[in-house]
């Protein structure tokens, strides 16, 4: 089954044991270009999809007609010297959209339906940006200091990033220092002695080499702590700003774009409902 909400299957494909070469989460065979997946079985391609397709499955609401989805990562941007946030906004419309029916599009049967779909999509892209433009209070924890501070997503990363290495470059220095305080007595005793002066710059280099790593890979460890947070704080509040219904709610902001007097705003209202195969689908308003 897909979460579409997610872009995520979260159950196997029942018919996976005899597919052993695909996985068993994948979607039309990993074909997504140009086929589909009639019913959860093998792919189709579209230009070999029947002119009339029977529909088994009845849709109940806007995600089952199209869907909208964000994906988002950090990118260091090698001129500005600061992370970038690369944000990826997909709008997917579903089957419905593109099997014809009887004879007829899911448009050619229900007028209006499109310009209502498209509206209620375009207001969460729009909130999904909204939500990575704003600005936002961010803690965390390294090398025993609380750190707080507020910025952007993408601003609040550079920080992070910034004020660990500016630790991790304090701690290496003091390690350097140790390391100095310790071998340099030692060395001085043993002026002349060429093969164990080698052999304790050797053990000092190797000292150090060993803390330098470990030191990179508390950075690394800890950037990725951060990353998952922040992606997290900005998922939080896209699913905040997207939420439905209420005053300010997807719903509303749609009926607010959608011209009163078209059938398109009746969808949205609730007033009229969809038809596929003469069938009405109730709930179209929500999710």
């Amino acid at each position: 089954m897909h979460d579409p909400r997610l872009g995520r299957f979260f159950a196997i494909d029942p018919l996976a044991p005899k597919y052993p070469h695909n996985s068993p989460y994948a979607f039309s065979e990993n074909v997504v270009i140009n086929a589909v997946e009639l019913e959860g079985l093998e792919k189709v391609l579209v230009n070999k999809l029947p002119k009339a397709y029977t529909l088994t499955f009845m849709p109940s609401t806007t995600t089952d007609i199209a869907f909208t989805r964000f994906h988002a990562s950090f990118s260091f941007n090698t001129e500005t010297k600061a992370y970038d946030l690369i944000f990826n906004i997909e709008r997917y419309r579903t089957s419905y959209f593109k099997i014809p029916v009887n004879d007829k599009t899911i448009e050619q049967e229900n007028q209006g339906i499109t310009l209502f779909v498209e509206t209620h999509e375009e207001v969460h892209e729009e909130r999904m940006i909204d939500a990575a433009e704003k600005q936002y209070h961010f803690e965390f924890n390294y090398e025993g200091q609380s750190i707080e501070m507020d910025g952007t997503i993408p601003e609040l990363m550079t920080k992070a990033s910034d004020k660990i290495y500016e630790l991790a470059k304090e701690k290496l220095k003091r390690i350097e220092n140790e390391i100095n305080s310790k071998y340099s007595p030692l060395l001085k005793n043993n002026v002349g002695n060429v093969e164990k002066i080698t052999e304790l710059k050797k053990k000092a280099q190797t000292e150090y080499d060993i803390k330098y790593n470990q030191i990179n890979d508390d950075i690394t460890r800890k950037r990725n702590e951060i990353t998952t947070s922040l992606l997290e704080m900005l998922s939080d509040e896209s699913s905040k700003m997207n939420e439905h219904d209420g005053p300010n709610g997807v719903n509303q902001e749609t009926l607010n774009r959608l011209p009163p007097d078209s059938d398109s705003y009746k969808y949205q209202e609730g007033t009229k409902t969809i038809k596929i195969q003469n069938e009405n689908i109730q709930n179209i308003d929500s999710n």
